[in-house]
């Protein structure tokens, strides 16, 4: 609906919003759903179908609208897989740094063993597994565990082992946030806890295996005890996971919850008596966003995050996405400031000279008074000098009235000369200021010597404007009118000037459009102007 009404994907402002939304669909597509380039153009037809009724526009810019968003699928699709390229390097090198920060053989331990975590804040201990990852403070799991063999456990056995379960959330060796026993398997999700009793100088946590040890031991003597059985009760393998988000935190939490009734164990008003359920909105505001796991996430630098944007098209809240997918987070801040790094190379590379007036009071500010629309190349005008401006290099004067058009709106600045207590002055250049005054500027060999001359305030002066050259710049400023028109009637109404530059020797038009012209399009775009210029209908 928003490209039917002419906001076209771009790289600024509500354009930007619809090249974050479509290019965010177009990840999501090709990386998740494997989907190939042109999958998106196709969600055009449903959308026109449902809503065209109600937005006709729908209709009438539908080849435009699916037009547009081809290129940007083709667009992005060309840079996309290189720029996932980038990303994946850079996570493997995240990846690598922790590894490199192990003991040779971590990996292979076969026993808890404990150090300082290169992700942790400082004093935080972590517990060393055999899965070769760290256990991250205050990190949040994902726990499974199942019966040997896949033996189902009676009711009062799967009673016993909720009450080991909650026993251990009691005692503060975790903080229980779901548990569900199944008859074969067990789910968990918590957080373990600091033990109780380590030195003020380090925190030490509940690892996973003295925490699964603890249950699956204590549970299997006291089953087989009941039951006046011998043997193993639970496999040695689990399963155990890092909640990486709020959203994988919540999605986990509904899983346990509604695992026994999608297992068909739930009786007829939907309760299975072996799950424990602790408040989802504390495990909403515990998940992710707690102050505890400042420290832990691994950090996607912003100097990538900018590469990223800058050179492969990524905006930064798909590369959070990405990131969160991951469980890292991006430096925003080191994003922001790359960011600002290039708003200045692009203020230096367009940076103007500030023009600053010789003299002060209100007459030196006063507006110059414009004539010129209407001139030909005998046309005069008699004027008086009110202020000479300098700068570092150039010398301008500025007079009451003038027929000099002063640069603006893309066309530059007319030139000429004046005649100056009987002294021809040749004035190169016209400029206006934020006062309104237009400034003549001086050839650069009268700077050196301009005693030579009077420019004093109130001094007579005669102008003449370069009336051919006048002639050029308007001709481009004509064709630019009818470029637009045409590109327009060939293109859609969508197409938007953006600026242009318009001088004696060429015209450059900057127009909005999703994609480049095709040599055809701008053969028909060069006919319709040239037969409105062989109209030779006056311009008004």
């Amino acid at each position: 609906c928003a490209i039917a009404d002419g906001i076209m994907p771009g790289n600024a402002d509500r354009n930007y919003v619809i090249r974050r939304i479509l290019r965010r669909g177009i990840m999501y597509g090709r990386k998740n759903l494997g989907l190939k380039t042109g999958f998106f153009e196709q969600l055009v037809a449903p959308v026109v179908e449902s809503l065209g009724d109600v937005f006709p526009e729908l209709k009438t810019q539908r080849v435009m609208i699916e037009r547009a968003i081809r290129a940007e699928e083709e667009s992005f699709g060309k840079t996309l897989d290189r720029g996932l390229a980038v990303f994946t390097d850079e996570v493997a090198k995240l990846s690598s740094t922790l590894r490199s920060n192990l003991s040779p053989g971590s990996a292979r331990v076969p026993r808890a063993a404990s150090g300082v975590s290169p992700d942790a804040p400082q004093n935080i201990r972590y517990s060393k597994r055999r899965l070769p990852h760290f256990e991250r403070p205050w990190g949040k799991y994902h726990l499974a565990f199942s019966t040997h063999e896949r033996r189902p456990l009676a009711p009062e056995a799967r009673q016993l082992v909720l009450d080991a379960i909650l026993h251990g959330h009691r005692e503060g060796r975790y903080h229980l946030y779901a548990a569900a026993v199944l008859p074969d398997h067990v789910h968990l999700l918590l957080e373990p806890q600091p033990k109780s009793g380590a030195p003020a100088a380090q925190t030490e946590f509940h690892s996973l295996t003295e925490i699964l040890h603890s249950l699956k031991s204590f549970t299997a003597h006291a089953i087989n005890k009941a039951s006046g059985a011998s043997g193993s009760v639970w496999e040695k393998e689990s399963f155990d996971r890092l909640i990486r988000s709020e959203s994988d935190l919540v999605e986990k939490f509904n899983y346990i919850a509604d695992n026994p009734r999608n297992s068909g164990l739930a009786d007829v008003d939907g309760a299975y008596p072996f799950v424990w359920l602790g408040e989802p909105e504390a495990a909403r505001r515990d998940a992710g966003q707690s102050p505890r796991d400042a420290g832990a996430p691994q950090i996607v630098p912003g100097h990538i995050a900018f590469l990223l944007y800058d050179t492969y098209g990524f905006p930064l809240d798909m590369t959070q996405l990405l990131a969160a997918e991951r469980g890292l987070t991006v430096d925003v801040a080191g994003f922001e400031a790359e960011m600002e790094k290039q708003r200045e190379r692009a203020r230096a590379a367009r940076k103007t000279e500030v023009i600053l007036g010789a003299t002060e009071g209100a007459a030196a500010v006063a507006a110059t008074k414009f004539e010129g629309y209407s001139i030909d190349p005998t046309t005069t005008f008699h004027a008086h000098v009110t202020d000479v401006v300098k700068t570092e290099k150039d010398t301008f004067l500025v007079f009451d009235t003038t027929p000099f058009y002063a640069e603006m709106g893309g066309q530059v600045g007319d030139s000429g000369h004046a005649l100056i207590g009987g002294h021809k002055v040749d004035l190169v250049d016209c400029i206006r200021d934020k006062s309104g005054r237009h400034l003549h500027k001086l050839v650069p060999a009268l700077n050196s010597q301009p005693s030579t001359l009077n420019f004093a305030a109130g001094t007579a002066a005669t102008l003449h404007v370069d009336y051919a050259r006048r002639r050029a710049i308007s001709r481009h400023h004509s064709a630019a009118h009818l470029v637009h028109w045409a590109l327009r009637k060939i293109l859609g109404t969508h197409v938007r000037q953006f600026g242009t530059h318009k001088t004696p020797d060429r015209l450059r038009f900057d127009f909005t459009h999703f994609e480049a012209l095709t040599a055809a399009q701008i053969k028909e775009c060069e006919q319709l102007i040239n037969e409105k210029v062989i109209d030779n209908a006056k311009v008004e």
